[in-house]
Formats: C-alpha cells, structure tokens, sequence
C-alpha cells in the first residue's frame, strides 16, 4: 500500500519527525484562545490606578512583581504623615479645640458662632395641655434661627408678645418635660436625678429619637436657656469625649 510511504514513515527517522512535528503543534493553542499576556506594569497600573507610570517603573527596576506590590504600598502607607494619624486618633470632641477657654466663654464662643439671631424667627404655637416634647418634634426645624412662641390654653390663644418670657418658660417646661415626661409611654432617661442615663429601647435607638432630644437641649442653650439637668457625669463625660 502507498499510504505508510505518503505519510513519511518508511523508516525510524521519518517516523521520529513525524512524532515530533505532531507534539510542537499539538502545544499550540487554538488561535482563537491565544491572548497577550498582562505586563507586571500593566498589572500594577490597575492595582494602583492612582499611581504614575513612572513611579511603577521605578518600583520595578530590578524587583519581581511582588516586590514592587510591597515598594508601592509602603509609599502609600508613609504618605500619610503623623499629623493625619494624629487627627484621626484624637477625639471628636478635642478635635476644635483650638485653646483652653472657660467652660462659661466656651458656651458663650459657641452661642454667638453658631446662632443666627437675625435670621427669620420660626413661629410656633404651643398648646399648655399636650406635651411640649411632642410639639417640639413635629415643629421646630432650624437649630440658629430665633423662636416666636405663642402659647394656647383652654381652647385660646394666650395674650401677649414673646419679648424672651414665652421663650424661656417654654424651653423650661420642655427640659423638664425630657427628665421626667415619655414618648409614647416610654421614658426617655431613667435613674435618680444627678445620675440619670438614656433608657436602653430599641424603638428610641432605632428612631433616632435620641438625636432629636440633642437637638432640643442645644436649641435650648442656643436661645440663652437652661439645658438639661440631673444627667449623670459618667454620660456628660462620655459625649464630651
């Protein structure tokens, strides 16, 4: 037959070559599996999207891919000087401290900063028979802005134009509304006065109703009224720092 003489394998060498020839070209991918490998550069430019190319460059010379990984990551990690760390470790609260002041002038700074006293005053109508607590929540928005409260009492309005009286008898009641009142029948702070502490209740976490009680209290203070009173220290402390 002519076949084994067509296909070259007549003797030992051509059948060698023949094996030879089919290896190199079974190791061949399909060329449409063929794909160009990532360079280390390539490969780096993605992981440090932020970085220059010449910097990546220069973390290569004479290093493998892992150890340009580590050059690049100790560069990030000493960008950030000690004066970062330092702020990111210090407490919220001593981080606007700028220099030690009277607790008094420190209130007083942060009253006439932060209070917008010639802003439109918010005007509310506050009924002496439902709790002020509650009132509060549903109508007081802007923290700086003056309030002009007229009080309703037994079915009308109570006479009278709010020269700071109206204010600070509504800011007293509301304070003392927060020690001792509730919200939907859940007390806001329990304890004996001088250590009272929030009340642990999910629906007042959840609600974030105690972010709305801070709120009051700084209202309070804002308008040159008293805050709350009878918080245990151990809780005034733990907010301050």
């Amino acid at each position: 037959m002519s076949v084994p003489g067509e296909l070259g394998i007549k003797d030992g060498n051509n059948t060698q070559e023949l094996e030879q020839h089919l290896d190199s070209n079974s190791s061949l991918p399909h060329p449409e599996l063929q794909s160009h490998p990532k360079t280390a550069e390539t490969q780096l430019l993605e992981m440090f999207p932020g970085e220059t190319k010449e910097n990546i460059e220069c973390a290569l010379q004479g290093n493998n891919l892992t150890e340009a990984i580590d050059i690049l990551l100790n560069q990030e990690s000493k960008g950030q000087s000690d004066e970062d760390v330092d702020n990111w470790m210090m407490p919220l609260a001593a981080a606007t401290k700028i220099r030690k002041l009277d607790p008094q002038d420190a209130l007083w700074q942060f009253i006439t900063g932060v209070a917008q006293p010639h802003a439109p005053a918010v005007e509310m109508v506050i009924t002496r028979e439902k709790s002020f607590v509650n009132q509060a929540l549903r109508k007081y928005k802007n923290l700086r802005s003056p309030v002009n409260i007229q009080f309703y009492s037994a079915g009308r309005v109570e006479p009278g134009f709010d020269a700071g009286g109206p204010t600070r008898d509504f800011f007293y009641h509301l304070m003392q509304e927060l020690v001792t009142g509730s919200v939907n029948g859940i007390k806001l702070f329990e304890g004996e006065m001088g250590h009272l502490t929030p009340s642990f209740d999910y629906d007042l976490v959840s609600s974030c109703l105690f972010i709305m009680v801070g709120k009051m209290i700084l209202h309070s203070i804002l308008h040159e009224c008293r805050g709350i009173s009878g918080i245990s220290p151990a809780v005034v402390n733990y907010i301050l720092r």
